[in-house]
């Protein structure tokens, strides 16, 4: 029904107003309407389920459609029966959901013992798994089969400043230090830098297909050696010491070559005692030594004859 306003008149009692019974049917019909609305048993009663006191309304099971307005600041959704939920964000006690987003003022969010599924990607700033298991492989444990894993598939790995990737080993910090372990290779070792090794074995392997280090005669057998810039060759002796024999060469101002004859001998230097002998000179040659004055000491003639 319409709400029916009573006719008052003009002014008083002129007689153009609505008369004491027309104003009573009009005033009793709007009340029924409001009584059969808030307190009455008919279909449309809000009275049901709502209580209230001086400064709040109460519902009690209520059925709620259409869109509620205002801010609620605080409410308990027993089950919500609906499909959307629409809001920029939902908060359920320190956890809000928003738009690409599920955070929690505590810092931490438990899952329990669900199940996590996603067809994107997890982008997880720490991950700590323990006792847990990927692809069926426990991972985290404290048993020795603990993070074994039979392939570990990706185009990059970080552990710190290391990167691992295809066909590469590297550290931001420059350097790589592998402790006292061994390295070893089926293939070829290409090393750009600088290696350090503070000790270099090399047994029964090769440089360039030549067999170094090993036990047959052959071993060490190079073709060539070249040695660099200021290069030298140091040779200790029978005995190992602070004394050694270092072999290097005046700095040649074009091509050289040095030849070693094809006999058993002693090198003789520039500073040789008692170590030329007559088998040194071509036959029928003869060595004069003198001293500082001139005066002849020994003859040394060739064919090892000597005076």
């Amino acid at each position: 029904m319409a709400y029916q306003a009573i006719g008052l008149g003009a002014t008083a009692n002129d007689g153009s107003g609505d008369t004491l019974r027309a104003g009573a049917v009009k005033l009793t019909a709007n009340f029924v309407e409001l009584y059969d609305v808030l307190g009455g048993s008919g279909a449309t009663s809000l009275s049901s389920g709502i209580s209230a006191s001086s400064t709040v309304i109460s519902l009690s099971a209520p059925n709620i459609s259409g869109v509620v307005a205002g801010t609620q600041t605080s409410a308990t959704i027993t089950t919500l029966a609906t499909t959307t939920v629409n809001g920029t964000t939902l908060n359920g006690g320190t956890l809000a959901l928003a738009a690409g987003s599920i955070t929690d003022s505590s810092g931490a969010i438990s899952f329990g013992n669900e199940n996590i599924s996603t067809t994107g990607t997890a982008t997880l700033a720490t991950v700590d798994i323990n006792a847990g298991a990927i692809d069926g492989t426990v991972i985290g444990a404290n048993s020795a089969a603990a993070g074994t894993f039979a392939a570990i598939v990706g185009t990059s790995f970080s552990i710190g400043g290391l990167v691992v990737a295809a066909g590469s080993l590297t550290d931001s910090s420059g350097a790589i230090s592998f402790g006292n372990e061994n390295i070893s290779t089926t293939g070829n070792a290409t090393v750009s830098g600088t290696a350090t090794l503070a000790t270099v074995d090399i047994n029964a392997g090769a440089i360039d297909g030549t067999t170094i280090g090993g036990t047959s005669a052959a071993a060490g057998t190079f073709t060539s050696l070249v040695l660099g810039a200021n290069g030298t060759i140091v040779l200790e002796g029978s005995t190992a010491n602070s004394n050694e024999i270092t072999i290097n060469v005046t700095d040649p101002t074009a091509d050289q070559t040095v030849t070693i004859p094809n006999e058993t001998g002693t090198f003789v230097t520039t500073g040789s005692s008692n170590n030329v002998t007559g088998n040194m000179l071509k036959d029928d040659s003869t060595l004069l030594i003198k001293n500082s004055g001139g005066t002849t000491l020994k003859t040394v003639i060739g064919a090892g004859s000597a005076t």
